[in-house]
């Protein structure tokens, strides 16, 4: 009798501590994307990854681990052939994704795109545990409707260009069960509201930024509630 309530009682012991362990634990956030998702344009902490790792953190007095896998200037093919050797593990918390903007911009094949961002939406929810439902996905930014672009011979096929190429994002996301988040709204106020336009008159300011985080952090809240 009493060597059953020993056992029983280091058993209690041990599911206690393992619980506070658990509860200790830090969250991760693995954030996949372009110069939107680094933060080209504006300070270190300014970037809308680092604005909603400081939101998590302060709404869970919790710590989260941020990684961000992104370049400026990269394309669906960059990013694609990066995830493949980097390590990304596959418990990650959360996932953003936000990619695409470059193969418009820099003028590449359509289909190109078509067929690579199912592949990368694949990526980003492996390393989510598996879980579509772990990873956020953001529309790319309509930079036509900023100083750099605004009133040139091209400013409409931009704008007609970056809708089709959010159709296939949107179509994708919702078919692998992911959620989707339109930010391209956002980016077209950046004449009506010059404070959205980072000083290099392409991308977005920390204000957009501060905004992208305000919208996401509910979804992202309701995610990692599950994990704390």
């Amino acid at each position: 009798m009493r060597k059953s309530i020993y056992l029983f009682f280091i058993f209690s012991i041990a599911l206690s501590y393992n619980s506070i362990a658990q509860q200790s634990e830090s969250f991760s956030y693995l954030a996949l994307g372009d110069s939107y998702t680094k933060g080209e344009g504006v300070c270190d902490t300014c970037s809308f990854p680092k604005q909603l790792t400081a939101a998590i953190e302060e709404g869970f007095n919790k710590k989260v681990k941020l990684n961000v896998i992104a370049e400026t200037g990269w394309t669906t093919s960059n990013l694609k052939n990066t995830l493949e050797y980097a390590d990304l593990g596959d418990n990650n918390d959360l996932v953003t994704l936000m990619i695409g903007v470059n193969n418009q911009y820099q003028g590449l094949s359509y289909s190109k795109f078509k067929r690579e961002f199912p592949k990368i939406i694949d990526q980003a929810i492996a390393a989510a545990q598996g879980n579509p439902r772990k990873v956020i996905v953001l529309s790319i930014p309509d930079y036509a409707y900023t100083p750099s672009t605004y009133g040139a011979d091209n400013q409409k096929k931009v704008t007609k260009d970056i809708d089709k190429y959010n159709e296939w994002i949107s179509f994708i996301t919702n078919k692998r069960g992911a959620y989707y988040f339109n930010i391209t709204d956002l980016t077209r106020l950046g004449i009506a509201d010059p404070t959205l336009v980072a000083k290099d008159g392409l991308h977005i300011s920390k204000k957009a930024h501060e905004r992208f985080a305000d919208k996401l952090y509910p979804t992202a809240r309701k995610i990692l509630k599950y994990e704390n």
